[in-house]
C-alpha cells in the first residue's frame, strides 16, 4: 500500500448519545498514515470542527459509504491499540442484547488510560526475558476421586453448569480453601498447560483473594492478572495492557474481567453467577453471566458457571439442554464442621427465649444432616436479625 493512499478509518465515538451509536468514516491524514492503527483512540472533529470527540477505530479501508468530503482525524492517544476487533464485536453484540450503546459497555470492559503507567509498561516491555520458564509449580498428587471429579468439568468447548458439592481442600502449601478455588485452578493450570487463557470471574474481592491463592498454588505468578477494582487506577490499567499481550494468561477479577482481551481464550468460569455483585450497574445493565454466555458463542471457549445451587437463571437453560448440569461428587470433598453444630451454646432454647441467632430446630436438623454430607446455612442478610416491635 502506497504510503501516499487514502484511508479512511471507521471509528465509533465516544459518546453517550444514543443517536451517535455508529460507525463514522474519517480520512486519515498523510502525517498519520501508519500511526493510526484499528483498536487505537484517536481524536476527531464534530460537524464544524469547532468541537472536538474521542473515538475508537474499528477498522481502516480505502473507501467511504459517505459520498460528501470526509473531516480528517486530528490526533491519536498513544501508539497502544487498546481495543481488538474481538472485543468491539462482544460489545455491540451485549449492547444490541441489552438495548444500549457499544461505547457504554467499552467504558465497562476498558480501564481509564494512565500516561505513565502506559509509558512504563512500554518501557518494561523490551526488558520482560520471553524464554523465561512460567510453567508454575507442580501440582500436588490428587486422588482418583478427586480426579474424576475435576475432569468432570474439562470438555473443550463445553457449556457446564456445576454443582459444587462444597467443602474444603488443602493446598500444597498447607492453606485450606473451598473445594470450588482449587477445581478452578486446576482448570486454570490445565488450560494453561495447553497454550490458553482462562478467565475466571468471582463476586467479590474475599473471593479474590481466596482465588488468587489457590491459583498460585499452580501457576506461576507472572500468568495471574487480576482486575477488579480494588486494585489502583495505574495497576489496573497496566493489567489491562497485559491482558492484550500475545501470551496466554488466567484473568481473576468480577463482573467486568469477562470482558478481559486476553490470546486464545480456551475457558471462562464463573463462580455463583446468582450473586448480585454480577449485576451491572451501570448502563447498558449487562449481566456478567449473559456477557459470558454471549462470548463463549463467538470464542466457542469452554464455559462454567458453578455454584453450591444452581440459580433460576441457569437452571432454566439447563431446561433448554444449552447447559450440561455436572453434579460434583461430594465424597470426595473434606467437611468442616464449626463449633456452631457441634455446641448448644448459642442456640435458641425451647422455652422461647432467644440465645442465639440458629432457631434449635435448625440445629437439630443440621446435625442430623452433616453426617451424609456439607449443610447450607442460609439467612437473608448478613449482619441483620428479624425482631417485631409495637
Amino acid at each position: 500500500m502506497s504510503e501516499l493512499a487514502t484511508l479512511v478509518a471507521h471509528v465509533v465515538l465516544d459518546s453517550p448519545l444514543p443517536q451517535l451509536d455508529h460507525p463514522f468514516d474519517y480520512k486519515i491524514p498523510h502525517h498519520l498514515v501508519g500511526s493510526v492503527k484499528v483498536g487505537q483512540k484517536v481524536i476527531v472533529p464534530l460537524r464544524s470542527g469547532k468541537r472536538m470527540c474521542d473515538a475508537w477505530v474499528i477498522a481502516i479501508s480505502e473507501t467511504s459509504a459517505f459520498a460528501g468530503n470526509l473531516a480528517e482525524v486530528s490526533s491519536i492517544h498513544g501508539e497502544l491499540a487498546l481495543l481488538p476487533s474481538e472485543l468491539y464485536e462482544l460489545a455491540r453484540l451485549v449492547a444490541d442484547r441489552q438495548a444500549g450503546s457499544a461505547i457504554d459497555v467499552l467504558r465497562l470492559a476498558i480501564p481509564p488510560r494512565y500516561v505513565r503507567a502506559e509509558k512504563s509498561y512500554l518501557a518494561n516491555e523490551g526488558n520482560n526475558d520471553q524464554t523465561e520458564s512460567v510453567a508454575g509449580p507442580e501440582p500436588v498428587p490428587s486422588t482418583d476421586a478427586e480426579s474424576t471429579a475435576h475432569s468432570v468439568i474439562l470438555g473443550s468447548g463445553e457449556r457446564v453448569a456445576w454443582i459444587c458439592g462444597g467443602g474444603v481442600e488443602q493446598l500444597s502449601n498447607g492453606e485450606w480453601v473451598p473445594r470450588w478455588c482449587s477445581v478452578y485452578a486446576k482448570l486454570a493450570a490445565e488450560k494453561i498447560a495447553h497454550g490458553e487463557s482462562v478467565i475466571v470471574a468471582v463476586p467479590d474481592f474475599r473471593d479474590i483473594v481466596v482465588a488468587q491463592r489457590a491459583l498460585a498454588t499452580v501457576l506461576d505468578e507472572k500468568l495471574i492478572v487480576r482486575l477488579d477494582a480494588g486494585l489502583p487506577g495505574a495497576q489496573r490499567y497496566t493489567n489491562y495492557l497485559r491482558t492484550l499481550e500475545n501470551q496466554a494468561c488466567v484473568v481473576l477479577g468480577n463482573r467486568s474481567s469477562v470482558y478481559a482481551p486476553v490470546h486464545n481464550l480456551g475457558a471462562i468460569a464463573v463462580w455463583d453467577s446468582s450473586d448480585e455483585s454480577f449485576s451491572e450497574p451501570l448502563a447498558p445493565y449487562a449481566h456478567a453471566r449473559d456477557v459470558a454466555l454471549i462470548r463463549q458463542s463467538l470464542s466457542k471457549c469452554a464455559l462454567l458457571l458453578g455454584a453450591h445451587v444452581l440459580s433460576p437463571e441457569v437452571a432454566r437453560l439447563v431446561s433448554l439442554d444449552y447447559l450440561l448440569e455436572k453434579v460434583d461428587d461430594v465424597s470426595s470433598a473434606t467437611i468442616l464442621v464449626t463449633d456452631d453444630l457441634q455446641q448448644t451454646d448459642g442456640v435458641d432454647e425451647p422455652n422461647g427465649r432467644s440465645g442465639s441467632r440458629i432457631p434449635a430446630t435448625a440445629v437439630v436438623e443440621a446435625r442430623r444432616a452433616i453426617a451424609h454430607g456439607p449443610v447450607l446455612v442460609q439467612v437473608a442478610r448478613p449482619g441483620y436479625s428479624g425482631s417485631l416491635r409495637c
